[in-house]
């Protein structure tokens, strides 16, 4: 996040959001201790951010993640929502995570980062960034190419764009009836 908001001169909003949901069934003292805390370690990282020339802004909001997080994004100027994802959480606890829940509820393009490193080296110039697109030819995946058009504004890229057909399906779509296998693509579907 700090090396886009660097490279398009965007201010980063920083965000911590008490999930309701967890913190409800805690003692009011633990629950304001965890909250000094948190309101402490989010006001750091915005003093060492700036400190790196970036403008940034804090916020420490409450209730359920990911609405918390639409909520923040659709009221100021953001153009573009980073969620962290460890790829890890206790099971039957929250039914998929809250960067994927953020990513479908938000209105505003949303990157989920699993690993920082490979963004870290691409913010340095040390390695380009590699991005897989799928494409499925509907107005989403249009603007997911937008989006990598952003991006190498702020960095080199290796671009992979894929497309995996369905045969009966992309005859279909081609208007070609007069060849619908099922295991593989007619000759004409494959010129085309």
């Amino acid at each position: 996040a700090p090396a886009l908001a660097r490279a398009w001169g965007d201010t980063l909003a920083i965000a911590h959001v008490f999930d309701d949901s967890v913190t409800r069934g805690l003692p009011q003292d633990v629950r304001e201790t965890i909250a000094a805390s948190m309101s402490d370690f989010l006001h750091s990282e915005a003093v060492r951010l700036g400190s790196e020339g970036l403008k940034v802004e804090e916020h420490i909001l409450s209730g359920a993640p990911e609405q918390a997080l639409a909520n923040l994004a659709s009221q100021s100027k953001t153009r573009l929502v980073i969620v962290s994802s460890l790829g890890r959480r206790p099971e039957g606890w929250l039914l998929g995570s809250v960067a994927e829940r953020t990513a479908d509820i938000n209105p505003l393009p949303t990157l989920v980062v699993r690993s920082s490193a490979p963004f870290e080296a691409w913010a340095r110039q040390e390695r380009p960034l590699k991005i897989f697109a799928a494409f499925d030819f509907t107005g989403a995946a249009e603007a997911a190419l937008r989006w990598i058009k952003c991006l190498t504004a702020a960095g080199p890229c290796e671009i992979v764009v894929g497309y995996l057909d369905w045969p009966l399906g992309e005859a279909r779509r081609l208007g070609i009836t007069d060849q619908l296998l099922f295991t593989h693509n007619g000759p004409q579907v494959q010129r085309i």
